[in-house]
């Protein structure tokens, strides 16, 4: 089994993460980051403020509060 390490959780990261993931499916990924919540779009939270879209919009990729390791 492949091991990969990930360095950030950015745009950048989940990509790398999701190009791994679909050719890969069995390597083992570790994404490491100072964030302490998943990926998401930092600029559609204004949009969320202002209720002109669902928070479930800003989070990619299903990263949710909990589905991160430690």
């Amino acid at each position: 089994m492949t091991r990969y390490l990930i360095l950030g959780n950015g745009a950048a990261g989940a990509t790398a993460a999701e190009t791994i993931r679909a050719h890969d499916a069995r390597g083992e990924i570790t994404l490491v980051s100072a964030e302490p919540y998943g990926m998401y779009s930092r600029p559609g939270l204004a949009y969320v403020i202002i209720d002109e879209i669902p928070e479930r919009q800003v989070i990619a990729c299903g990263c949710r509060k909990g589905e991160y390791g430690q």
